[in-house]
């Protein structure tokens, strides 16, 4: 699938939380041509440091405006420079990049399971499905969670300290929401690894499909560098930028990635 680099304006900022940002840049090639699941590479400012590029999941599209969206949690030096820049500035971009979600022929029921940023691109799938779909949204606390008015009939909300939604684990949630509905199910993930692992036994355990969106840090994102090992069940490894980031869960071998 090709990519593209282009220079792209901000041409909207939004607070998300305390240390989450939605940006939303113009770049028609991106915007026409990205996937649920792929990832930007993005320049974090227009200077020599920092020099690597950092991977973005594309959180949403809007191919009438030619726009797409990105959502930046302030963790490290390259996502804090990000969230400096205002409407209007201009970033270097390469994408769309890698693999995205594939359909699941007979379901009725879209279970979209994220931790933390890792809800980005599940609400780009959430726009393109055709069947009905729960978004499942688990974090620490009330304060690292937030929703976004075209879904949130859609939303589910748990949180580990009980102050928002149920008390407890995304994987809790998934269960109990795996009670609830009727006829044929799949599950899509992306998070931390260990929540990923959790998910992915959840889905094997009720014979369900699962596709994950891993994240790792990336120096190029195009399979270059072999930087982003995950270990496949089969032995050997994928690389998250080239063979993912998504990928059916059963591929990965978890507890190898987990456990070391």
């Amino acid at each position: 699938m090709p990519y593209y680099q282009l220079t792209c304006p901000i041409i909207r900022k939004t607070h998300l939380t305390s240390g989450t940002v939605s940006l939303w840049f113009r770049g028609p090639q991106i915007a026409h041509a990205a996937r649920p699941g792929q990832f930007v590479m993005l320049r974090v400012r227009n200077e020599v440091h920092p020099l690597l590029r950092r991977a973005f999941s594309i959180s949403r599209c809007n191919p009438e405006e030619e726009a797409f969206e990105i959502m930046v949690q302030a963790a490290g030096t390259g996502s804090r420079i990000i969230l400096e820049h205002e409407e209007g500035e201009m970033l270097d971009v390469l994408g769309p990049l890698g693999s995205s979600f594939q359909e699941v022929e007979g379901i009725q029921t879209a279970l979209l399971v994220g931790g933390g940023i890792g809800i980005a691109p599940l609400f780009f799938l959430a726009q393109t499905l055709e069947v009905d779909y729960h978004i499942l949204f688990g974090g620490r606390s009330h304060s690292q969670l937030f929703a976004l008015p075209e879904f949130e009939p859609q939303m589910r909300f748990c949180t580990e300290d009980g102050s928002l939604g149920q008390k407890g684990l995304v994987t809790d949630l998934l269960q109990k929401t795996l009670q609830e509905v009727s006829g044929k199910a799949a599950v899509f993930a992306c998070g931390p690894n260990q929540m990923l692992a959790a998910v992915a036994g959840v889905a094997e355990k009720t014979g369900i499909p699962c596709q994950v969106s891993m994240e790792a840090p990336m120096a190029c994102g195009v399979g270059v560098c072999m930087g982003c090992p995950v270990p496949d069940v089969k032995g050997g490894y994928r690389y998250v930028c080239k063979d993912g980031p998504v990928f059916p869960a059963e591929m990965i071998h978890f507890k190898q990635l987990v456990n070391g």
